[in-house]
């Protein structure tokens, strides 16, 4: 009498018909209906996979011939690739989860590869199956990587921790950040660290080199950790930034692109973050929808009051929608909470608002304190302080100032800059016409 059959407990290799049928529920699941960038991702690599390219599916492929990038565009953009697949990923452990629990075919997306892998699953061991990714991310032990987090990186979160508390006592997301420092990757906190770098080079906006090394050192973050909101959020600011300042209406437009894709991503991986909330702030108003933009930088506010860099944004979205008494108010507020060169761009954008405010003095103060600071002098800052001084009855002051933004800034048009940034443009007139009575004029 023969012996029992082994084989019958191996999984055979699953037929190209059985896995189109798997594929095809996995697209038409609950778990994927709410994502059409998700499903388009899928159903490409799988068909690519299924023609036999599976192997040299990379990065650039997905984003030439799935997003229609351009050859130019490419390289910027693989990050956003990468996300899209970790996202495939996570939603693909979802719906084995639940949905797709009792599969006798299961897709998977390993990590770091995008060719997916079509796994057949024993008959009647369907319902005690889970995902593969799902396993292999049990079985990690924790412990021993937060003990390597906290040996590797003390000092770096012990600077964080120090950030955080620099703003009075600490709120929910504070103590819920705290917690995550210990929890995190070695790679998250590189990432983390590569990003407050990143924000500490956005201002002045007007200096386009500091704006580039800040782009470059987002792109290093989200290199670092593709799954780290931050960088994008990053990204798509100083993108947003770049629109708001370009003279180019096809360049302005490219970036505002490139801004809203990052600014999705960001909020996909950390919906209620408050810097991707500020970063989907940022990118409305380049776009010129001042009531989305205001709503969603109070939203940030709301989310991390604190936060220096968040009301950086929010101060110049309320200048620059013409809400001045909220500017004048909120920077009082932060600047209690924070001290030094930090502060610098609440006193601008404070001085600025009590210039069109109609209280000159207080302006020339606000932006005097913020040069006493050690924080750079920009067109901007010398642009307020010729306006203010002519309106004050400070002819020779406003006329020092003036010569001085011709001199250092002789091709900034910082008149024109300022009436596209309003939202009524008629704020930017006349802060070009009290400068060109201070004695500015562009060469």
């Amino acid at each position: 009498m023969p012996g029992p059959n082994h084989d019958t407990e191996r999984p055979s290799s699953p037929t190209v018909e059985g896995m189109r049928v798997a594929l095809q529920a996995v697209l038409k699941s609950q778990t994927f209906a709410a994502s059409t960038r998700a499903r388009k991702f899928l159903a490409f690599v799988a068909e690519e996979t299924f023609a036999g390219k599976g192997d040299s599916i990379r990065a650039k492929t997905i984003g030439l011939d799935l997003y229609g990038y351009s050859a130019e565009d490419i390289e910027q953009r693989e990050s956003v690739v990468r996300v899209d697949a970790r996202r495939v990923r996570h939603k693909l452990e979802a719906y084995y989860r639940s949905e797709g629990k009792g599969a006798e075919i299961v897709v998977e997306l390993p990590k770091g590869r995008y060719s997916p892998v079509f796994h057949q699953i024993p008959s009647g061991r369907q319902e005690a199956a889970e995902s593969p990714q799902a396993v292999r991310s049990g079985s990690r032990a924790l412990l021993p990587a937060v003990l390597v987090v906290i040996a590797g990186f003390g000092i770096g979160a012990i600077i964080w921790l120090s950030f955080l508390g620099a703003g009075g006592p600490a709120t929910d997301s504070d103590q819920k950040f705290r917690q995550a420092v210990f929890e995190v990757s070695p790679q998250r906190l590189r990432a983390i660290t590569l990003a407050q770098e990143g924000r500490d080079l956005i201002f002045p906006a007007v200096d386009a080199y500091r704006l580039d090394s800040a782009r470059r050192i987002f792109g290093h973050a989200t290199e670092e950790d593709s799954d780290y909101f931050g960088g994008y959020a990053g990204i798509a600011q100083i993108h947003s930034t770049i629109a708001l300042l370009s003279d180019d209406p096809d360049k302005a437009a490219a970036a505002v692109e490139i801004a809203r894709e990052n600014a999705q991503t960001a909020f996909d991986l950390a919906p209620g973050e408050a810097w991707g909330l500020s970063a989907m702030a940022w990118l409305a108003f380049a776009e010129g929808n001042y009531d989305d933009a205001k709503l969603l930088s109070r939203r940030a506010v709301e989310a991390h009051p604190n936060d220096p860099y968040i009301m950086e944004f929010d101060s110049l979205i309320s200048l620059y929608s013409g809400d001045f008494d909220r500017v004048i108010a909120e920077v009082e507020r932060i600047l209690g909470a924070i001290s030094g060169e930090a502060g610098y761009v609440f006193q601008v954008a404070s001085g600025a608002a009590q210039y069109h405010s109609g209280e000159y003095n207080l302006s020339i103060r606000a932006l005097e304190e913020s040069i006493a600071s050690g924080a750079p002098t920009g067109p901007v800052t010398l642009a307020y302080l010729a306006a203010a001084n002519y309106r004050a009855g400070y002819p020779d002051r406003a006329r020092t100032h003036a010569d001085r933004l011709t001199d250092v800034w002789p091709d900034q048009r910082i008149d024109l800059m300022f009436q596209k940034l309003f939202q009524d443009p008629a704020h930017g007139r006349q802060l070009a016409e009290d400068m060109r009575s201070a004695g500015w004029s562009p060469k």
